[in-house]
């Protein structure tokens, strides 16, 4: 038995095709890891910019209710170096505990000092601005807020006058709430001292 061998010859792929479909590959891959690593760099950038707004957040609330209240004193709070020496620890000094972390002084580098907070700003009575840093931030984030009980006085001088619930139209002293007009409440009630 004899063999004939065939004059066809067998096709397969080159060394030279082989390489290049490996190349061609590799910037595939190349491409997509660097697709990935750009999706992963954002997602801890928001991560942290959401912790920095979280953080801010918290400190304006903490002030503001505190402003709001009449109960406010910068001399209170104050920046300390946090434990992963990174950032600033807004600390509250009277109850001797650490707020938040994450903000940074609004005029150094360093986490020393006192709040940043004004009082009677542009001449309004009870009007604070105060100013407080991110770290990493260029400039310092200044809001506003009104000492309520300063802002209703309506310029008796008796700060914090509480409406009287059994007498509308009058603050429990027995002063009037609206000495020049005869006022309704929309509709709610009618003033015992309204003639109308």
């Amino acid at each position: 038995m004899t063999y004939k061998l065939s004059s066809c010859r067998q096709r397969g792929s080159s060394l030279i095709e082989l390489m290049v479909a490996m190349v061609i590959g590799l910037v595939i891959i190349l491409g997509a890891s660097q697709l990935f690593m750009s999706g992963l760099q954002n997602f801890r950038q928001a991560e942290m910019l959401g912790d920095k707004q979280a953080a801010l957040t918290f400190v304006t609330d903490v002030i503001m209710r505190q402003i709001r209240r009449g109960e406010f004193s910068a001399n209170r709070y104050e920046f300390r170096d946090s434990e992963d020496g990174e950032s600033c620890t807004f600390f509250d000094t009277v109850h001797a505990q650490p707020i938040v972390d994450g903000l940074s002084k609004s005029d150094e580098n360093d986490c020393g000092g006192k709040l940043d907070a004004k009082k009677d700003v542009d001449g309004i009575e009870g009007l604070y601005r105060v100013s407080l840093s991110l770290e990493g931030e260029r400039t310092p984030f200044n809001f506003y807020v009104m000492n309520r009980t300063v802002a209703t006085d309506n310029g008796n001088g008796g700060y914090g006058k509480v409406a009287d619930s059994n007498n509308p139209g009058y603050y429990n002293d027995g002063s009037r709430m609206y000495e020049s007009e005869c006022y309704n409440g929309g509709g709610k009630f009618k003033p015992n001292w309204c003639s109308q």
